[in-house]
């Protein structure tokens, strides 16, 4: 028996990139995505897809805090966002890829 409706937000951070993906789960109406790369380094860049429309901007040389921020802003904007505030979210997931030798399939 599924749940309520909820709103997801996926996240994935790499050592250099957050990418993510909002997904509410009452009518697939509000889903964005974004990433925001070289996290950390010159050239840090975030491109964010919603259903208002795309948009890709430099960002200034910043840390992981800073990138959360941006996706945040990204999906709060009053012009493109899709939700009103980060209390919305109802579920956060944290995808984590790890591998070696020991563990070669899923986890819990």
């Amino acid at each position: 028996m599924p749940g309520p409706p909820e709103i997801v937000l996926v996240v994935n951070c790499g050592s250099s990139s957050l990418k993510y993906r909002l997904v509410d789960t009452a009518d697939g109406s509000r889903q964005a995505r974004g990433e925001v790369e070289r996290i950390g380094i010159a050239g840090t860049r975030h491109a964010y897809r919603g259903p208002r429309g795309e948009s890709a901007r430099d960002l200034p040389q910043g840390g992981m805090a800073d990138a959360f921020r941006e996706m945040m802003g990204a999906l709060t904007a009053p012009e493109t966002g899709v939700m009103r505030d980060a209390g919305e979210v109802g579920v956060v997931v944290h995808r984590v890829v790890h591998g070696g030798e020991r563990f070669t399939g899923a986890t819990s």
